[in-house]
């Protein structure tokens, strides 16, 4: 729904999501009305006890009448706002507009609003003027002591009211005429102010860091976000609401996948043993590295015990002291150290180096030795600060060589990945090899603890193979990392276990290779390995997909979702819908030729090396070789594709704002002219002149497909607690799933439990 515009500014807030709060305050109002009829009987009662006030006392009388009156207006105009609120669908097109009375009711609740304040204002005066008068007698002044009281609840209600109203208003939208909402010009121009704004906000939350690097960082990403989020026709509310009627339809169409491939008896691709092995080993190396909280939340009880063992209680004695080098940045008596000491049962011999100092694309490691599997293990932690928060937000791509030009020398130079973990991969290869980090540790020639631990190691170890793990933004650090380490030390075996890395991470190419030495883990609906800037531009369509064609009021969907929620039940109004909803995708459209060239143009880019994976198999085939993941048979849904490749690699986000009928005859003319045209750009202009009038604006500047690395090995939980293990495409995973689980299925303590069951 669009967002209400009142004042010539538009408001984070439809026309239709009034009805919560009108039935909120109607309920809070008419409590306050029958507290102020008390108030007033009973002081009207003590009219004639107070001799100290006079007749002064009769005009506290009349505040207290005036508010009763107020009360009861608002609480109409309340209730007339709900009503009128409530009507129509999400998106309504209809004319005239069921809602068009919302604006006139929210302007009379604003002028009622003032009123009140003024009254109250009025009012507050007359009775410190009363409580002055009579100060001196205790028993007369408490009905005075109760109107007061009336009086800053008052003002703690009128108050609330206003930071609600002001926290929505849009600050940049004033003086935009509908005509020219849509140019370009005009939507960089509030881009750029939001972006400014977002920069600020950034600021605010880490207002002491101030060097080159994380400032240019901040730009980037506030410019991002501005842009990916920016949608002048989508409110907070829509977004909710369409996130549960994709949660719904999500999990409909699996469930009815589930089905299909039972009936089938379709086997999934297994997973080569060595690595399933090799991931249940190393996964406890990635979840050392996030130190004694997450040890902690664990097993609360038992590992609180064992972490006493190891923690060193008295660092300041030279007896007790660490070896110097071996922890920084870890506090005084090195808990995080500790902890990941007792995880892994390890002596500080085995220990070469534990970093925990944590800035901007600076993220904490660790260096140690396995002799179990002969292996020097590195071990990145994920994201556990705001400033590991600010490095996974930096997800442009970036060329790989940037890093450090002497350890990328056998890099190709076309391999592109997530410019945030670019930067963390090269904060941790310089640490690892004694080298400055920034302009002030250039600049300190004479710091003696800069020792390249790696080479050391590697020394020591000759035969011990490097095995780079982490996990979340971890797990897409070392799969940088690796790249580096492996064109610097080309003879050694250096590999790669990824648990659950962010999807924007590596281009084609780039991922390609990563195959040769990378396994990266996913479990269930994760929404970290598959969030990337394509996919959430993919994911802002479907919202916008599913509140259109919704004909469920906005209040009824957010209402039964709460339900939903509370009882852990599913609710059979969204359900109704969402199954309507997905008939209407499954039923042939008038246009199915145009649609499948719609598709075949907005298809994001595959790899080559994809093609020759067999796990891509269709389902309606009798050939069982051909059956499709769940995912990918979600990207065969008949609707607009946001990711259009272009010539040179890259892929220009774009949004569908509105859908409209077209005439037949203009589909097949586009249809025939489709045929003849060889660029990208026709194309387009195909396409845009076959939906008609349809509007596409893009959601975010240019940006390449970025994809998970290595080869995937992807574990999903039944409800019955069985656990299905196979490989999957990493194309399976381009569209977010919404679920209860997504968040859950990215937590350490949860993919160390499907591990351990496996």
């Amino acid at each position: 729904m669009p967002p209400v515009v009142l004042f010539s500014k538009q408001w984070r807030m439809g026309a239709d999501d009034f009805v919560f709060p009108s039935l909120i305050e109607v309920l809070t109002r008419a409590g306050w009305t029958v507290a102020l009829s008390f108030v007033l009987g009973f002081h009207i009662h003590e009219l004639e006890n107070l001799k100290c006030l006079g007749s002064e006392y009769r005009y506290t009388t009349g505040y207290l009448i005036g508010a009763l009156v107020i009360q009861v207006l608002s609480t109409v105009n309340l209730v007339l706002l709900c009503h009128h609120s409530s009507k129509g669908r999400i998106f309504d097109k209809r004319i005239p507009h069921p809602r068009r009375f919302v604006s006139v009711l929210i302007y009379i609740n604003i002028v009622l609003t003032l009123s009140e304040f003024i009254l109250t204002c009025i009012g507050t005066y007359f009775a410190i003027k009363d409580i002055i008068r009579c100060i001196s007698e205790e028993n007369e002044r408490i009905v005075i002591i109760i109107v007061i009281v009336v009086l800053s609840l008052t003002y703690i209600l009128l108050f609330i009211k206003l930071f609600l109203a002001l926290s929505t208003v849009k600050p940049f939208t004033g003086g935009i005429p509908e005509e020219e909402r849509y140019l370009l010009q005009t939507r960089e121009k509030v881009v750029r102010q939001e972006s400014e704004v977002t920069y600020r906000g950034l600021r605010c939350l880490m207002p002491c860091s101030n060097d080159e690097g994380t400032i240019q960082a901040f730009q980037e990403i506030s410019l991002l976000l501005s842009r990916i989020f920016h949608d002048h026709e989508m409110v907070p509310s829509d977004i909710v609401a369409g996130l549960l009627l994709l949660h719904f339809k999500h999990g409909l169409e699996k469930q009815r996948l589930s089905v299909r491939r039972e009936a089938q008896a379709i086997a999934r691709t297994p997973v080569p043993e060595e690595d399933l092995v090799n991931l249940k080993h190393f996964y406890k190396y990635s979840m050392a590295a996030y130190g004694c909280w997450w040890f902690i939340l664990d097993n609360p009880c038992t590992n609180t015990c064992l972490l006493g063992h190891y923690i060193n209680l008295c660092p300041c004695f030279p007896c007790m002291g660490l070896q110097e080098g071996l922890v920084e940045g870890d506090g005084c008596c090195s808990y995080n150290f500790s902890a990941a000491k007792a995880l892994l049962r390890l002596e500080d011999d085995d220990v070469v180096i534990f970093d925990n100092r944590n800035r901007i694309q600076e993220v904490p490691y660790f260096l140690c030795v396995d002799h179990e599997t002969r292996s020097l293990v590195i071990s990145i932690r994920g994201t556990l600060s705001i400033s590991d928060m600010f490095t996974d937000l930096r997800g442009e791509p970036g060329p790989l060589t940037d890093c450090i030009p002497e350890a990328t020398i056998g890099v190709n130079p076309e391999f592109k990945a997530h410019k945030g973990m670019i930067a963390a991969a090269r904060y941790v290869y310089l640490r690892l090899h004694g080298l400055p980090v920034g302009e002030r540790e250039e600049q300190d020639q004479d710091r003696v603890n800069r020792v390249n631990v790696l080479s050391m190691s590697m020394a020591q170890f000759q035969d011990y193979s490097i095995v780079v793990t982490g996990h979340s933004l971890g797990a897409g650090t070392a799969a940088i990392l690796t790249f580096l380490l492996r064109s610097k030390y080309s003879d050694r075996d250096i590999k790669c276990y990824a648990y659950s890395p962010p999807g924007g991470l590596l281009c084609p190419a780039a991922a390609d290779e990563s195959e040769k030495f990378t396994v990266s883990l996913v479990v269930g609906d994760d929404v970290i390995p598959r969030t990337s800037l394509p996919n959430i531009a993919r994911l802002s369509y479907d919202i916008r997909n599913v509140c259109e064609r919704c004909e469920l009021p906005k209040y009824k969907l957010l209402g039964h979702g709460a339900l939903a929620f509370c009882c852990c039940v599913k609710s059979s109004t969204i359900k109704e819908e969402v199954e309507r909803l997905c008939s209407e995708e499954s039923d042939v459209p008038e246009e199915a030729e145009v649609v499948s060239v719609r598709e075949e143009a907005f298809k994001p880019a595959v790899p080559s090396s994809l093609q020759d994976h067999n796990d891509l198999i269709n389902l309606n085939s009798p050939d069982p070789t051909s059956v499709k993941t769940y995912s990918e048979e979600l990207l065969e849904t008949k609707v607009f594709d946001p990711t259009l490749s272009s010539g040179n690699g890259t892929t220009e986000i774009f949004r569908l704002d509105e859908k409209k009928d077209s005439n037949k005859s203009e589909r097949k003319n586009s249809e025939l002219s489709i045929s003849g045209t060889s660029s990208h750009n026709a194309l387009l202009e195909t396409m845009t002149a076959k939906l008609d009038s349809s509007r596409t604006e893009p959601v975010t500047s240019i940006c390449a497909p970025m994809y998970l690395p290595g080869r995937i090995v992807y574990i999903e939980e039944e409800d019955s607690g069985k656990l299905e293990v196979s490989t999957r495409n990493r194309n399976s995973f381009s569209r977010i799933l919404v679920s209860p689980r997504m968040m859950m299925d990215h937590m350490p303590n949860h993919v160390r439990r499907i591990l351990d069951k496996c």
